[in-house]
């Protein structure tokens, strides 16, 4: 019983300071915002299998000439906190910016996502699809 309760309270304590680096983080890219893809997005992600569906931050850094890092944020049943890194490359077809990237989550969560969406600048839309999940990302420039 005492192993069980020391596994809980390490798994919650790594879940708050992947939160508060993700704060953190948050809060220095203000200043990120750009045309594209880059810069901070929020939203919701909605699992169109499940019904599942929570509130979600993305923070898009570039990487190179048409590739971002984008790491999203999101909770899953209300409080409990995720995160995930994908590589997106996009194709500018002027001023309309299309993105894809796939990312392995491993076997618990579900195997590779692949990821595919689009920008204006200002609303982020993006469907994600695996072999057990797909669904759909919404997202817009936080104010």
């Amino acid at each position: 019983m005492c192993v069980r309760r020391v596994v809980v309270f390490a798994a919650f304590a790594l879940a708050a300071s992947g939160c508060s680096l993700f704060n953190r983080d948050w809060e220095n890219a203000k200043a990120l915002h750009s045309q594209g893809l880059g810069g901070r997005w929020s939203g919701t992600w909605t699992s169109e299998t499940t019904g599942h569906h929570g509130k979600l931050r993305c923070i898009a850094v570039p990487q190179g000439e048409n590739v971002y890092e984008a790491r999203f944020h999101a909770t899953y049943c209300g409080i409990l906190p995720f995160q995930q890194t994908v590589r997106l490359t996009t194709v500018d077809r002027g001023g309309l910016w299309r993105f894809r990237g796939e990312e392995d989550l491993g076997w618990l969560a579900g195997g590779i996502y692949t990821y595919e969406g689009e920008t204006s600048g200002e609303r982020f839309m993006a469907r994600y699809t695996s072999v057990k999940d797909r669904g759909v990302f919404e997202m817009s420039r936080p104010k």
